[in-house]
């Protein structure tokens, strides 16, 4: 959504395509790191967000335990017999972000263009 709405959010300041910039390139490192694990729980960062996160995480079982859970059989089963729309797929997300991100680098191209 930020790409395809860049040069809205973006027309009242210059700086905001910066800020903008940096949040979508920190978003992407945040999805791409957090794919290495079978749950995560992200935070504000703040001392109140720790605590709550730090008791959330106490109630969980080793990551070992949580990731033999995810891959037993009957679990697997009922990902892929899930709706489509009862889920999030991880490929037609993949989809969607290189149409807007290609969508999005082309526009900046075309804007380098016409300003040069």
């Amino acid at each position: 959504m930020l790409y395809r709405h860049f040069n809205t959010l973006s027309e009242e300041e210059p700086e905001a395509q910066v800020e903008l910039t940096t949040t979508i390139e920190e978003l992407i490192a945040i999805a791409e790191y957090s794919a290495e694990f079978p749950i995560c729980l992200w935070i504000y960062g703040d001392a109140e967000s720790k605590a709550f996160m730090n008791e959330k995480l106490s109630e969980l079982p080793p990551m070992e335990h949580i990731q033999s859970i995810i891959n037993l059989p009957h679990i697997k089963r009922l990902e892929s017999e899930a709706l489509g729309y009862a889920k999030a797929d991880e490929k037609l997300a993949l989809k969607r972000f290189r149409k807007e991100q290609a969508s999005f680098n082309k526009q900046r191209k075309n804007s380098q263009r016409t300003n040069s």
